[in-house]
């Protein structure tokens, strides 16, 4: 239950980020998905929900990434695989 609060808090604040307006729980799903997608496809490291990994991902994409890989093969429940 903890980590199903964790991961409903690291959603509340994502959206947070990309929404236009202050995102509230009542946002339409179909929103949140398209700007999900929108900052997969065009992330805004200088803007960051955490900070190290921002530094991460400018500075060393390629670890970034291998780290990404590990972390979603290790937890993929918590990802929906």
């Amino acid at each position: 239950m903890a980590a199903s609060r964790r991961l409903m808090k690291e959603l509340e604040e994502i959206c947070k980020l990309i929404s236009a307006e202050n995102w509230k729980p009542a946002s339409k799903t179909d929103q949140v998905i398209q700007s999900v997608i929108a900052l997969v496809n065009d992330p805004k490291p200088e803007h960051p929900l955490r900070v190290d990994l921002a530094e991460e991902y400018s500075k060393d994409h390629k670890n970034f990434c291998k780290n990404l890989i590990t972390l979603i093969k290790w937890q993929p429940d918590i990802y929906g695989l």
